[in-house]
């Protein structure tokens, strides 16, 4: 439920603006109710920064990856 909210509401942000797009329009996005949106995030903001830990993740694997001798450039 959260990934489908999540992954709901940047394309909508990306579309409309975030200004744009309330709550609402992230839920029924995402086939559910405001309150079970809720439930998940407590602010609309905080789904812009929902995935900022797997992206965190992301980036430390590609440089502990990297092929030795190449540059993390």
């Amino acid at each position: 439920m959260r990934r489908t909210i999540a992954d709901a509401a940047p394309e909508l942000f990306l579309e409309h603006g975030f200004e744009r797009v309330s709550v609402r329009d992230i839920a029924e996005e995402a086939d559910l109710s405001a309150t079970t949106l809720f439930a998940h995030f407590p602010t609309k903001g905080a789904l812009v920064f929902d995935r900022d830990e797997d992206v965190e993740a992301e980036l430390a694997a590609a440089v502990r990856e990297r092929l030795k001798g190449h540059s993390v450039r």
